[in-house]
């Protein structure tokens, strides 16, 4: 599975501009953005910025095509993904990713964007992706959902689509097999039909050491091409797409 680095983990001294350490990013490497508060946007376009300063921006086709043919290793620069399907996500690629000519990987879980009402959204977040930690009175209410129509205006704008399950749950601890394969497949096989593209690319939610498994990535993998995790490390030949 392809590693990816969360940003709020490595954007310390190390990524600062004036760090000599920022200009030791080995290769490939694939962030993972979720929500960006209105508060931090000039901060998200000072990554983009130093990214495409520093490193040089992985366009998602060109990684695609160098996982297929095993060259990987040959890749540097920096590929931007973003998880949970958050508007916020989507006014980033809109606003800021345009203007870069950056395209980004959006991982969407269909039932967040299926939530009908700001209530079920808060309520969405809450349970499923801080798993109780938050109330849904506590969520803010700039993290909604982006809708299906801004999800399609990303795909045609080039961006890639991937799944990210249905109800966003720790696939580790899925002990059924037949709601595995449900929340793994008909997640992308919902944002096919509804946005009418091949959906070749899934991110496990969470996507730390202890929320993957053997069991799960079978059915992955009989269903897409493409797997992403949250594990840090490089990404290098021989590597399990």
């Amino acid at each position: 599975s392809s590693v990816r680095h969360g940003i709020e983990k490595i954007i310390g001294t190390a990524w600062s501009p004036y760090s000599k350490l920022n200009r030791q990013l080995p290769g490939l490497t694939i962030l993972v953005y979720h929500h960006i508060p209105q508060t931090d946007w000039e901060r998200f376009e000072e990554h983009i910025t130093l990214f495409q300063r520093e490193y040089g921006f992985v366009q998602p086709e060109k990684l695609q095509k160098a996982i297929v043919q095993g060259d990987v290793a040959s890749l540097k620069g920096v590929v931007i993904t973003f998880d949970d399907g958050f508007a916020s996500s989507f006014r980033a690629a809109q606003d800021i990713l345009k203007r870069y000519s950056v395209r980004a990987l959006f991982f969407l879980p269909t039932g967040f964007l299926n939530a009908k009402s700001e209530a079920e959204q808060k309520e969405y977040i809450a349970q499923r992706m801080f798993r109780g930690r938050l109330k849904a009175e506590e969520v803010p209410d700039e993290m909604r959902a982006m809708t299906w129509e801004e999800a399609g205006w990303l795909a045609e704008e080039g961006h890639v689509i991937g799944a990210h399950t249905v109800s966003h749950p720790v696939l580790s601890q899925v002990g059924n097999t037949g709601r595995l394969t449900e929340e793994i497949v008909a997640s992308g096989d919902e944002i096919e039909k509804r946005l009418g593209i091949p959906v070749d690319w899934f991110a496990f939610p969470f996507g730390s050491l202890e929320s993957i498994d053997s069991k799960s990535l079978r059915v992955i993998k009989k269903r897409y091409k493409f797997c992403c995790t949250s594990i840090r490390g490089r990404n290098s030949m021989g590597l399990d797409p």
